[in-house]
């Protein structure tokens, strides 16, 4: 089943009177929580002009409160819509048959099909126990010099099972663990040879370091800093759930406890190694790009005596890309200090367990137990235990005891059509393609794409802060950019998918390996041959991105549909579901770090000096906005930890009003409710605390209230004047676009 954690966190309140920012906000927000789920009652009446997103959205947030167990965000209602057509296909009924009948992708439903029962088969689990990891877990403990270490780094075992590539992030089956390092190939942009790619390495967020942090550092000021008291706890139960797994799996409780320890130490080194050696970027940071592109020699010579990433990437395959781009040199400066024969028991033990997390899923009924039942507060210290609250309303966890059978069984259903999709995503998508998706809707989607990169394209040009030269790039940095949308136009081949059944051997934690392999082969060729099919991994999520790497927008079947593309929608809703979107994400090409990318992915500096200073205080002011708002009680927004989705999703809704502009009659009420709509959610004050304390992007409500009232067309529509809550000064807006 999906693991749905959330953590109950402090809400330390201040008295006296509450700082005021630059830009004349209250360190504290106009907005009530509405958002937390049981805060808004039938009792509660709130006026459009003072809190547009609660307001616009009152009736949703309610119904979303009376049913606890159903979905409680639009995003959930489309990803359920999704997970349920597709398990109409997948999962079997009642007498054991397959579902629908599904075109003409028999071979791929087929594969699907043997992976859902394989998942579904928990008593046949049960019987495998842990044997299928037994035999990488006794490798990983036989070793004894860093040679060997680095033999198992270059091993199949370790290729396969360590999340270490950029398509399986940390909520895939295939490997819910820790990276040390994402290694993320793809096609260059920049006019060479067909097949050409660079590999780009990267440091993710250790999910571990925090443990290793004292008391004093989740103090600020003399008191609670509720984001960081976030941060340790999520590390504490990260450590909580890798030691109880390790004991399921057989470990002792002294080993399972130094191991566990031993990874977050490892963790903690780098973190502090990656300080030291941090190029000064001022207070955040900001505007820094820590990152070099290498030759295969270059890097060979780099990795010399130290981390041996050179060998890891050659046993990926990537020998001959024609570039090795890593992004933040000190990391690897910081791993070739750290990868030394001291240092070995941290690195065996950081492996063990990645594998141990990774494999939680895949086993018996008791690892997946073992692996629910961390909540990290025996790691914490009894002053601030008792620096909690009392139990609110409880998390978004769900309360299986609650549940009817019918529910368990539709969540059980849909878990095992998730593993399905995460393991093999281009069946998946091919399957959804053939009997639900119409590919009308990847045209109109395009056009609406097209039309606004012209009207973007527009509004660059009406940016007179920009010189000549720094405008002229950018416009043909937007010229450049390609349009993805739907699927792949050419599907990669999956003719030679093979699932092995429980009949012919076959057991979940081999297959998953096996799709692995098979994952990483399919991507590699088509590295090679890009004419012959398109790897699109992410193709299902219901979301959009831009990837500044390929100057590229990605508009996946995922998104299309909902309340983002509404199958009878009108253009004001669709513009507002969809469009918004395709505008947040061309942002991203012009936001705190997009902006640093030119028109072929590469780190070049395209603006002129006063330019790029005019850009910087522009991004600075969005940052201090956010810094002035509290939207929980608990403390303000990190204005550099989400800045760039801020700017996004402001430059998302100003080009989108110069789209609605040349629409006779556009219906701009109509417009702003079907955006309010997009974005409505209820969550558990424990689960917006964790968002607050770890997201890049504001909670749901800011992503609301805060980008609309940046607009003429917004206050005009409802009359709002200063005195409103939602009113702000035109003097005081901080679009950066």
């Amino acid at each position: 089943m999906k693991r749905f954690i959330a953590f109950c966190m402090s809400v330390v309140l201040v008295a006296g009177a509450l700082p005021t920012s630059a830009f004349g906000e209250p360190a504290g927000t106009p907005w009530k929580d509405w958002f937390v789920r049981g805060r808004l009652t039938d009792d509660d009446s709130i006026r459009l002009e003072d809190d547009f997103f609660a307001a616009a959205n009152r009736d949703a947030i309610l119904a979303y409160n009376a049913d606890p167990l159903g979905p409680a965000s639009v995003t959930e209602e489309r990803e359920d819509q999704i997970m349920d057509q597709m398990a109409e296909l997948i999962a079997p009924d009642e007498e054991g048959a397959g579902g629908a009948t599904a075109g003409q992708s028999t071979h791929d439903l087929a594969c699907l099909r043997t992976l859902y029962q394989l998942y579904a088969d928990q008593d046949a689990r049960d019987r495998d126990g842990i044997e299928p990891v037994v035999g990488i877990l006794d490798r990983l403990n036989d070793i004894r010099t860093l040679d060997e270490l680095t033999d198992w780094y270059c091993s199949d075992d370790a290729r396969l099972s360590m999340a270490w590539h950029a398509d399986l992030d940390d909520t895939s089956y295939v490997a819910r663990g820790l990276s040390l390092f994402v290694l993320s190939p793809y096609n260059k942009v920049d006019g060479e040879a067909a097949g050409s790619y660079a590999v780009v390495t990267y440091a993710p967020e250790y999910e571990l370091a925090a443990f290793c942090w004292s008391d004093s550092a989740v103090y600020t000021d003399g008191k609670v800093d509720v984001c960081r008291l976030q941060e340790l706890r999520d590390a504490a139960t990260n450590v909580d759930e890798a030691y109880l797994v390790l004991r399921s799996l057989g470990f002792s409780k002294r080993d399972a406890h130094d191991t566990a320890y031993d990874a977050a130490l490892l963790e903690d080194h780098i973190e502090a190694a990656l300080e030291e050696g941090a190029t000064d970027g001022g207070d955040d940071g900001a505007f820094i790009h820590d990152s070099e592109s290498l030759t295969h020699a270059e890097l060979k010579a780099r990795c010399k005596g130290g981390f041996p990433l050179d060998r890891i990437i050659d046993a990926y395959g990537y020998a001959d890309a024609d570039a090795y781009a890593i992004d933040g040199s000190s990391w690897l400066d910081a791993m070739n200090e750290l990868y030394v024969e001291d240092n070995l028991d941290l690195f065996v033990s950081h492996a063990l367990v990645s594998i141990a997390l990774g494999c939680s899923t895949l086993l018996d009924s008791d690892v997946y137990a073992a692996a629910q039942d961390a909540d990290g507060d025996r790691y914490i210290s009894e002053e601030l235990l008792e620096a909690l609250p009392e139990e609110d309303d409880g998390s978004d966890e769900v309360n299986y005891d609650e549940a009817t059978d019918e529910q368990l069984a539709l969540w059980l259903r849909r878990d095992g059509c998730t593993y399905v999709r995460e393991v093999a995503p281009t069946s998946y998508a091919k399957v959804y393609a053939q009997n639900y998706y119409d590919e009308q809707t990847s045209r109109d989607a395009e056009t609406m794409v097209r039309s606004y990169l012209t009207h973007y394209e527009k509004m660059l040009g009406r940016e007179d802060w920009l010189s000549q030269k720094t405008r002229a790039a950018a416009i043909g940095k937007l010229r450049a950019m390609r349009v993805k949308v739907g699927h792949p136009k050419a599907w990669p081949d999956t003719t030679r998918l093979e699932v092995h059944s429980r009949a012919e051997g076959g057991t979940l934690f081999s297959e998953t390996r096996r799709l692995a392999a098979y994952d990483l082969e399919q991507e590699l060729y088509l590295l090679h041959h890009p004419d012959e099919g398109e790897y699109w991994y992410d193709c299902m999520d219901v979301n959009a991105r831009y990837d500044p790497a390929t100057n590229s927008v990605v508009i996946g079947m995922g998104i299309l549909g909902g309340a983002f593309w509404p199958e009878e929608g009108s253009y004001e809703e669709r513009l507002a579901g969809l469009g918004t979107t395709v505008g947040h994400e061309i942002s991203h090409a012009f936001d705190g770090q997009g902006a640093y990318f030119d028109k072929n992915g590469g780190f070049e500096q395209w603006w002129t000096s006063t330019d790029l200073e005019a850009f910087q205080d522009r991004v600075e002011r969005v940052r201090e906005c956010f810094r002035g708002i509290d939207p929980i009680g608990s403390g303000c927004y990190d204005g550099a930890q989400v800045s760039d989705e801020a700017i996004a999703d402001m430059g998302g809704l100003k080009v989108t009003m110069l789209v609605a502009g040349e629409r006779p009659s556009f219906d701009y009420d109509a417009f702003f409710r079907a955006y309010a709509k997009s974005w409505v959610s209820v969550m558990s004050l424990a689960d917006a605390t964790d968002l607050l304390a770890n997201d890049s992007h504001p909670l749901d409500r800011d992503r609301v209230n805060v980008p609309v009232r940046e607009l003429d067309e917004f206050s005009t529509t409802y009359d709002v004047e200063k005195g409103d809550d939602m009113w702000l000064d035109p003097a005081k807006r901080v679009s950066v676009w």
